[in-house]
């Protein structure tokens, strides 16, 4: 079977969902939340904010330990609806205005010129037509003086070890390398300049990952690595699962950025670019 949405192992199953992204990247955009509203703050009174491609609300986390004005509203969309349902329940008691909403960031079902602040952590890359349509929209849906925060990878210690695992256990299939380049930050300013920015200025913050179980860290990131970032699940990966893990937790530690700490800790690094954007 081809790589296919309908097949995908069992153990990825039990292990790709909200709760098991947040065992693996979810303190890493945690910190990079932290450093996308940092040049937000304070946020206004009247603020209305999008959490666009929210996954596990890190941004939305960010802006509530912040201590807002009790009277900002905040949305949060993503187009999985696990997601969304995630984050539903997750800030059901809140005390502020937040919304929740399943849709795509291509086709964001919010008014023109109604936001003060749109966020975008790690997911405008995966939009369509090499991310100018999501930017579009970012555009589209900020109100004249709103920011925009989005950010894309400049590298991560374990994509070269993740490429290993796919080559060593799916043979002759491809790797998906991507139609556009990310890492220099270049592409991610020009689309933002095409939608309509011209006040763009970009940072590169640098966070390490942190774990005490290594096979466990690389297990819950293969579940995810090993679908579609990786040209989607092959028929065999469910019976190659183990040899898959072992072979990422080995690759990790030959590769570059990968630092185990005397107490045992192990580190892996990861740099990203920030890009803040003026309508």
């Amino acid at each position: 079977m081809n790589a296919s949405t309908a097949y995908t192992p069992k153990q990825a199953l039990a292990l790709d969902t909200p709760e098991g992204y947040d065992k693996s990247g979810g303190a890493i955009t945690a910190e990079y939340a932290k450093h996308c509203i940092s040049r937000c703050l304070p946020f206004g009174a009247d603020s209305i904010i999008l959490d666009n491609a929210c996954g596990t609300g890190a941004i939305t986390d960010a802006i509530i330990a912040s201590e807002p004005p009790s009277s900002i509203q905040l949305n949060l969309a993503d187009k999985s609806p696990a997601y969304t349902a995630f984050c539903q329940a997750k800030y059901a008691n809140i005390q502020l205005s937040i919304g929740t909403y399943t849709m795509p960031s291509e086709a964001l079902r919010i008014a023109y010129g109604s936001l003060t602040h749109s966020f975008n952590n790690f997911g405008i890359f995966m939009t369509t037509n090499s991310g100018r349509d999501g930017a579009s929209e970012i555009y589209r849906t900020l109100e004249p003086g709103g920011i925009a925060v989005t950010t894309c990878w400049e590298s991560l210690t374990w994509l070269g070890p993740a490429k290993a695992v796919h080559e060593r256990t799916r043979p002759g299939a491809p790797w998906p390398n991507p139609v556009v380049s990310w890492s220099d930050g270049n592409h991610l300013v020009g689309i933002l300049k095409e939608a309509g920015f011209s006040n763009v200025e970009l940072r590169t913050e640098e966070v390490w990952a942190k774990t005490r179980d290594l096979r466990s860290w690389a297990e819950q990131s293969w579940a995810i690595l090993g679908g579609p970032p990786t040209g989607g699940w092959k028929e065999g990966d469910e019976e190659k699962w183990d040899e898959a893990v072992d072979i990422f937790v080995e690759e990790l530690r030959k590769a570059d950025g990968f630092k185990e700490m005397d107490d045992g800790e192990i580190r892996m690094r990861c740099s990203a670019h920030i890009v803040t954007a003026v309508r």
